[in-house]
């Protein structure tokens, strides 16, 4: 075998495929085991070698081909596994914000999200509350809110981005929706 991947580490295409057919029906069995579909176990085999003819000069352990190969089909699962669950994330986040996007044309659902959000802020720590209701819908300013309560502009920020996040949090929106609703209460307070 070491002569095999000597050759093949050199170019030589017969010893990969020598390698291959020495190799291919275990690794197709372990990436069988793994993907649970045979054309997905297939492509992880074919992936496999050609990864391995790639980076054949990089290998220095001929003993350890299959076990280069393992791992190769084995790190591959873990990526589409990975990949696969962010899909689904996705897939669930798109469907949920789908569902319960804001409906702007029902005014029954503007009003009862109107009070939602008057509610959320009244939960709003009471410096928090008094900071983000004085920029966000009386429309002062930065400054002009630390100058008047006294405290750094920086303070000021934080607050209300404070006051965002535990909005977005408390009302299952996202970020844009909870800026909207802010924006509206602020013009038709």
């Amino acid at each position: 075998m070491d002569d095999y991947f000597e050759r093949m580490k050199a170019g030589d295409i017969a010893s990969l495929e020598y390698i291959f057919r020495t190799h291919s029906e275990k690794l197709y069995a372990y990436a069988a085991g793994l993907y649970r579909e045979s054309q997905q176990a297939e492509d992880a085999v074919q992936v496999a070698f050609f990864s391995l003819w790639e980076k054949r000069a990089k290998i220095n352990d001929s003993d350890s081909v299959f076990g280069y190969l393992c791992r190769i089909v084995k790190n591959n699962f873990i990526n589409d596994l990975q990949k696969e669950m962010v899909k689904q994330k996705y897939i669930e986040e798109t469907l949920y914000y789908e569902n319960e996007a804001i409906r702007w044309d029902d005014l029954d659902d503007i009003e009862d999200l109107r009070q939602q959000l008057w509610d959320a802020i009244d939960r709003l720590p009471e410096a928090c509350r008094k900071i983000f209701i004085m920029n966000c819908i009386e429309g002062m300013k930065y400054m002009e809110i630390a100058d008047q309560l006294g405290i750094s502009l920086n303070t000021v920020k934080r607050q209300v981005k404070i006051g965002y996040k535990k909005l977005r949090s408390d009302l299952h929106r996202t970020e844009n929706e909870v800026i909207a609703l802010v924006a509206l209460l602020a013009m038709f307070r």
